[in-house]
C-alpha cells in the first residue's frame, strides 16, 4: 500500500495508539514520542500486514513491543495510568470512586507479568476475539483460554489482597483506640 492508501487508515487510529500505549503503562510525557516510534514501526512493516486480519490486532502487537522494549530501557518502577478518563464531567464524589477504582485496577495490572497484563487489556479492554487473539500470540484457543484464566486468577488476587490491605489501613485508627 501507498502513502494515500495507509494516511487515512492510520490518521484514525491515533487515538486507539495513544489509549493503549496509556494502558500499557506509558508516562505522560512520554506517549508523544511513543506514539511517533509506534507509527515509525507501523510504516517499516506496512509489507508484513496481512489484510485478512483485524488492523487493530495488527496494530495492537506493534503498540505492545515498542512499549515493552521502551520499558526495558527505563528500568524504573511501576507506571501510573490504566483507564481513559471519563468524556463527561463527574461530580467530585464520582472523581473521587473512579481515581481509588483507577488506583487499584493500575497497581494490580502493575504487579502482574507483562505477558498476562497484555493479555488481560487485548481481550478483556479492546475485545479481541480470543480466535484473533490466539492466531496472534500462535498458540491454541485452549492454550489462551488457559492462560487468560491464569491471568484473570493473578488478577482477582492482586485485587483482593490491595483492597483487604486498603482497610486495615483505613481501621488502624479505630483499632488504635482500643
Amino acid at each position: 500500500m501507498g502513502l494515500a492508501q495507509w494516511a487515512p487508515l492510520l490518521a484514525a487510529q491515533v487515538g486507539y495508539v495513544h489509549r493503549t500505549l496509556q494502558r500499557l503503562g506509558a508516562r505522560a510525557g512520554e506517549i508523544d514520542d511513543l506514539l511517533q516510534d509506534v507509527f515509525l514501526v507501523i510504516w517499516r512493516r506496512q509489507s508484513h500486514y496481512d489484510p485478512r486480519q483485524p488492523l487493530r490486532s495488527w496494530i495492537f502487537g506493534i503498540v505492545a513491543r515498542v512499549i515493552q522494549e521502551h520499558q526495558r530501557r527505563r528500568r524504573r518502577g511501576l507506571v501510573p495510568g490504566f483507564i481513559d478518563a471519563p468524556e463527561e464531567a463527574p461530580s467530585p464524589e464520582q472523581q473521587l470512586i473512579s481515581a481509588q477504582a483507577r488506583a487499584l485496577v493500575t497497581s494490580a495490572l502493575q504487579r502482574l507479568s507483562l505477558q498476562h497484563r497484555r493479555l488481560l487489556i487485548m481481550r478483556e479492554i479492546e475485545e479481541i476475539s480470543v480466535r484473533d487473539l490466539a492466531d496472534r500470540l500462535s498458540v491454541s484457543a485452549p492454550t489462551l483460554y488457559s492462560r487468560l484464566k491464569r491471568a484473570r486468577l493473578l488478577f482477582t488476587r492482586e485485587v483482593r489482597r490491595r483492597q483487604m490491605a486498603a482497610r486495615a489501613v483505613a481501621l488502624a485508627p479505630i483499632v488504635d483506640l482500643w
